[in-house]
């Protein structure tokens, strides 16, 4: 019973270093995504805040509480970075693409 908590704590649990490397990544990723998009006032705010979360002390006294930062972080942030790449491809123009393979495969054909 032990090691499953132990298991399941390792899971969960983050070192200082990972910590500060993750929310300098947040960081760089959340500049990204707020200079290609636009967002409200109030919106720029919440992530502002949210940024804040992120720091040695509050992850380390959240994780003793149970917080699952995977879960709690991960999932969201992978979820926004899917749905920007969805809207990039969704832009794309891909009727050249067609065009140029239609008349490649003609010339091959011909």
């Amino acid at each position: 019973m032990a090691l499953g908590y132990k298991d399941e704590y390792e899971k969960m649990n983050i070192n200082d270093d990972d910590i500060e490397y993750l929310r300098n990544t947040f960081n760089r990723v959340l500049e990204l995504l707020t200079s290609v998009s636009e967002y409200s006032e109030e919106q720029q705010q919440g992530i502002e805040q949210f940024s804040s979360l992120i720091d040695v002390d509050t992850l380390k006294t959240m994780q003793l509480l149970g917080f699952n930062y995977k879960k709690a972080i991960g999932e969201p942030l992978t979820n926004i970075v899917n749905h920007y790449i969805t809207n990039l491809y969704n832009n794309v123009d891909t009727n050249n693409y067609i065009t140029e393979e239609s008349e490649e495969d003609e010339f091959i054909k011909g």
